[in-house]
């Protein structure tokens, strides 16, 4: 028996091919591979746009997500803000009642006023949701630039004191360790 290689054709019969045969297995051979690397490509690009819309689904799951979580927290929070604001509101209003007592009627009437605007700070918390209050800052951060800058820059400051006041409060306890270690070995 002949043997017969991957051609199906046996040896002798392919040590006869003319050299057209073999330009013609060599274009056979080219198209079968730009077939197969044009399969590739579409295989890649179907691929791509997958990872894709996959990806697109996960950003609004997480996102999603997220703010469920948020407004889950707010929730929790929001009737204990509520009620601390709402108490803050009344103790104001005692004060103003107080002021009116004492004839102090125009410090009782801004007394008054800071306590409806504290009441109906307390509305708007247990009312808002997450969006609305993020919607809510930055239309109060755009109207009032300066004082939000403001208010950050002395936010900023008030915290670096608090550091730096911390920092030195932890070195004087360290000090003071060390003069306590110190007397003890002069004891000894």
């Amino acid at each position: 028996m002949v043997a017969m290689r991957e051609s199906g054709e046996p040896r002798s019969n392919r040590a006869r091919r003319s050299p057209s045969d073999s330009k013609d297995v060599v274009g056979e051979i080219k198209e079968r591979a730009s077939d197969v690397l044009g399969e590739i490509k579409r295989s890649t690009r179907s691929t791509q746009q997958e990872v894709k819309e996959q990806m697109a689904k996960v950003t609004r799951v997480v996102a999603d997500t997220v703010k469920e979580e948020a407004e889950r927290l707010l929730d929790e929070q929001r009737d204990r803000a509520a009620a601390k604001v709402g108490n803050v509101a009344k103790v104001v209003r005692q004060a103003a009642h107080a002021l009116h007592a004492v004839r102090m009627d125009k410090v009782a009437d801004i007394a008054e006023s800071a306590a409806k605007q504290v009441e109906h700070a307390s509305d708007y918390v247990k009312e808002a949701n997450v969006t609305q209050v993020w919607e809510d800052a930055e239309e109060l951060a755009r109207q009032h630039r300066a004082l939000v800058a403001g208010g950050l820059f002395i936010t900023g400051l008030a915290l670096a004191r608090f550091l730096k006041a911390s920092e030195a409060g932890s070195e004087q306890e360290s000090d003071d360790d060390d003069d306590d270690a110190e007397d003890e070995d002069e004891e000894s």
